[in-house]
């Protein structure tokens, strides 16, 4: 979950200069600590505006939409003060951390939806191995992050507590990449897997190649937690 005030910076040079790149949107549908952050800012500084949870509000959009039978960007405004106005989910292209740490919210329960609310779209499967995520979730902002999930599971702030959500993160993380390939099957113009401890940022350049114009040049490296 990336606070810093790169988005507001590259938001007003287009707010002055009125060039974004126009096509498809681009769904993040890899779990948070899979650079998520630095993927975002991969694309705002190519000129593909994004939102990146946006303290939730992204994911409390998307379930009263899925209550009141609305497509999941519907109405929804970035609520992060580092936007030079308020804009609305559905004028921006990329979107990416998913996640309400309070629950069990994140990807894995919107991707589908999103990708019948809007035909045509991209998506990317960022991921990394289990384990080095599971290390990184827990040291996300100085364990904060598991501790609203202790709370949520019902989990003792624990040893024992601990390794039961490490058990649960791990379950998550196998069905969720299953289902994604499976969904996905026979779809290869319409997924691109990222593995973001192998992969170089030309795998995501290529799989756009013809779609949008990407310099590998402005991939950054946000948040990264030491393996």
């Amino acid at each position: 979950m990336f606070r810093g005030g790169f988005s507001g910076i590259y938001h007003r040079l287009w707010a002055l200069s009125g060039s974004m790149q126009q096509g498809p949107k681009i769904f993040i549908i890899g779990f948070n600590k899979t650079a998520t952050s630095s993927l975002h800012q991969f694309f705002e500084r190519n000129r593909l505006p994004g939102v990146h949870w946006d303290h939730s509000h992204l994911v409390q959009c998307f379930e009263r939409n899925i209550r009141d039978g609305k497509r999941l960007l519907s109405g929804g405004r970035v609520q992060a003060r580092n936007f030079v106005r308020p804009s609305a989910y559905e004028d921006r292209t990329v979107f990416s951390d998913m996640t309400n740490p309070h629950t069990d919210q994140d990807p894995k329960d919107f991707y589908k939806r999103l990708d019948s609310d809007y035909p045509g779209s991209k998506f990317i499967l960022n991921t990394r191995d289990a384990e080095s995520w599971i290390r990184s979730r827990f040291k996300h902002e100085q364990g904060h992050f598991v501790r609203k999930q202790l709370k949520f599971y019902g989990l003792d702030d624990s040893g024992t507590g601990r390794e039961k959500l490490k058990s649960i993160y791990r379950k998550m993380h196998e069905e969720h990449h299953r289902d994604v390939l499976d969904h996905f099957r026979d779809r290869e113009d319409d997924l691109v897997v990222f593995d973001i401890l192998k992969d170089d940022i030309q795998k995501v350049v290529d799989f756009f190649e013809g779609i949008y114009v990407l310099k590998t040049r402005r991939y950054p490296h946000v948040g990264r937690t030491r393996r």
